[in-house]
């Protein structure tokens, strides 16, 4: 599914087109993660009226919000994968609109381990787990690897 992703703000010194954090940036964010911005931030990306998920129960006229779904969960991408900000926002994992909660959850991967590399490796084939991950997450790539 191609959205529209954020662009960020020319601020931002973003993370050269990496989809990994070096060591020290994954350090940084394991002490503190980082700030989410809500898409009133982003002019460029108008908000839809209407959820993608297809089974969602929230009635029509609810205050609920409507969000951009990612496919491996942010902060989960972050902490148990290294990859970046800037790649998780991407269009590659933006998966679609969905109510805040647990429509935008069912939406996107799994925040396990198998299930969140296994859908990153179909996207990026490229993805190598960098080595500062905990040795569980480099296990389950080789296993998955293996398996192909």
């Amino acid at each position: 599914m191609k959205l529209p992703a954020p662009q960020r703000p020319a601020t931002w010194l973003g993370f050269d087109g990496r989809i990994t954090l070096t060591s020290k940036e994954w350090e940084t964010y394991q002490r503190r993660p980082p700030i989410r911005y809500t898409l009133s931030q982003y002019g460029n990306i108008p908000r839809p009226t209407s959820c993608d998920y297809r089974h969602c129960s929230v009635p029509a006229k609810s205050a609920k919000r409507i969000a951009s779904a990612h496919g491996i969960a942010f902060q989960f991408g972050i902490a148990k994968l290294g990859l970046t900000p800037d790649w998780l926002d991407s269009n590659e994992n933006i998966v679609g609109w969905a109510h805040e909660g647990s429509c935008n959850n069912t939406l996107g991967v799994a925040e396990e381990l198998e299930p969140a590399i296994s859908h990153l490796l179909q996207l990026r084939p490229d993805y190598q787990p960098p080595d500062y991950l905990p040795s569980e997450t480099h296990a389950i790539f080789r296993r998955l690897l293996e398996a192909r």
